[in-house]
């Protein structure tokens, strides 16, 4: 990337993935729309979305752009995400998650003198019309982090032979790396669990992702920990 594209690099790039053109894509946009409309005019940010359908483009955003990709499985949109972002940082939000009302400010600024290369944010869990704040102990909650991104490029992205983990094998994979990791103190996406990954299914099949992934490597600590962890929680949502 030469002087001048480094000068116009946005400071952030939102990648949204949605299987479907459909409310709950729509309800993100609309929350990047009301946090960072005056920042995607400005270029500063800009909103990629990666959808398995066609989807009607708005003109009238500059710093959005529109993909329609092949419905391969959620990682491999979100490395198609990946590899087409041009911002410094990257963040996942994915489609029915919204973005915290008027944190784009903070946001931006903590992103410009963060010194890490992955900053851990908080999210607001919303489940059955209760909702918690949630930022992570040992692991940051996939949509409230955020990743330089020519770190997630150094490392390949997502592994997409995974339905569920890719996201937490990234996470792990940085740690092991030793990549220095901020945690910000804000909470910036509200979070809704009702994807597959909160279903007793997808707890189910978790299980089954962590136990192969700890079988390539049965030496790694962390690996066996999250997977016990991970049959925790699955007990208990199946018997609670």
């Amino acid at each position: 990337m030469d002087t001048n594209q480094l000068i116009n690099q946005p400071i952030l790039s939102i990648i949204t993935i949605s299987r479907w053109n459909d409310s709950e894509l729509d309800k993100t946009i609309k929350s990047v729309n009301n946090g960072f409309c005056e920042y995607l005019n400005k270029k500063k940010v800009e909103h990629i979305i990666v959808c398995g359908e066609d989807c009607v483009i708005d003109d009238t955003i500059p710093g959005r752009y529109y993909y329609t990709a092949p419905p391969k499985g959620i990682y491999n949109a979100m490395n198609y995400g990946l590899y087409k972002a041009n911002g410094e940082w990257i963040w996942f939000l994915n489609a029915g998650d919204e973005c915290i009302t008027g944190i784009s400010n903070n946001l931006l600024q903590a992103l410009e003198s963060c010194t890490g290369e992955v900053m851990k944010c908080g999210v607001n869990i919303t489940d059955n019309n209760s909702s918690r704040i949630w930022f992570g102990k040992i692991i940051s909650p996939h949509p409230g982090t955020l990743y330089k991104t020519h770190v997630l490029r150094k490392i390949n992205g997502f592994r997409e032979d995974f339905k569920i983990i890719s996201d937490q094998l990234v996470f792990d994979k940085l740690l092991l790396k030793r990549v220095k990791m901020i945690d910000a103190h804000l909470v910036i996406v509200n979070f809704y669990e009702n994807g597959v990954s909160s279903s007793i299914e997808g707890k189910a099949l978790s299980c089954k992702e962590r136990l192969k992934y700890t079988l390539e490597c049965p030496v790694n600590i962390i690996s066996w920990y999250r997977y016990i962890r991970t049959v925790q929680g699955y007990l208990k949502a199946k018997f609670s």
